[in-house]
């Protein structure tokens, strides 16, 4: 199972000092690290969260700004990590 979108929101916003950011305000493909909204720490506590879901770990390999810099992206990887 994967963290939903609502699951990764409500991380995101735990992990930006951004106030009043709120799902209506994350589009799907805002720039999460490029846009300074997540720095390497919550990386970190993102990927642990998908971990944690997913009962697996995240390939070292898979750890990119690519595969984490959007909702959109964050999604994408789940379901290739979870096929």
């Amino acid at each position: 199972m994967s963290l939903s979108r609502d699951s990764l929101i409500a991380l995101i916003q735990e992990l930006t000092p951004v106030p009043g950011l709120d799902s209506d305000t994350i589009a799907a493909s805002e720039e999460l690290l490029t846009g300074g909204m997540i720095d390497s720490l919550g990386l970190m506590q993102i990927i642990e969260a998908i971990e944690r879901a997913l009962g697996k770990s995240v390939p070292p390999g898979a750890i990119s700004i690519d595969n984490f810099n959007s909702l959109t992206a964050i999604e994408a990887l789940q379901a290739k990590l979870a096929a």
